[in-house]
Parts: structure tokens; sequence; C-alpha cells
């Protein structure tokens, strides 16, 4: 089973309360591991729901919206605000009894 790692690769000022409120709630999610690909897309749908909530909240600011990328990886950007991609995870370190243990998928 495939996992996935979120990260936030570039992040510019906000311009307004819009762009601050989205950058506040990504960035919350910055790091998030994601178990398969059907979380993945949850997650994708999650990110899309909240940015029409925030949208509707400060309907006096330009509307923003949420861009997929799924040429040469998986990654998602908002405009002029942030990009992020999803990793997938190559290799996982755990703790087991008290040692580090490194497993490679």
């Amino acid at each position: 089973m495939e996992q996935y790692f979120f990260k936030i690769t570039a992040s510019y000022t906000s311009k307004n309360k819009l762009y601050e409120e989205f950058n506040a709630y990504i960035h919350f999610l910055d790091g998030t591991l994601i178990k398969d690909e059907y979380s993945l897309e949850a997650f994708i749908q999650l990110v899309k729901l909240s940015l029409h909530k925030i949208n509707k909240k400060h309907s006096r600011c330009k509307p923003v919206y949420l861009l997929e990328n799924k040429y040469g990886g998986i990654g998602i950007r908002v405009e002029g605000s942030w990009s992020a991609s999803f990793y997938k995870v190559e290799q996982s370190v755990e703790m087991v009894d008290g040692f580090l243990q490194t497993f490679i998928k």
C-alpha cells in the first residue's frame, strides 16, 4: 500500500484576509502522512471544501481556486499563494524494541 507525504514547496506573503486564513489552514496540514490513494483523493477534496468555505466567508475578496498538477508527480497550488506536493513514501523508520528499524518499500 502506497503512502504519501504532503509538503508545502513554496509559500508567498498573503494578499488579504482570505489568503491569510487559507495559508494558516494549509500550513496546519503541512507534513501530513496520507495512508493510501483513496485517502489522498479525500485529502484533496477536504482542502477544496475548506477553500470553498473560506471563499464564502470572505466574499468581498476575489475568490481563489485550488489547481491540481498531475504531471511529473502529484501537487496542488493556489496561484500567488502557495504550492505543495505529495511525495510517495519510499522508506520509513520506526522504533522496534527500543531500536530504530528502517523499512524500505
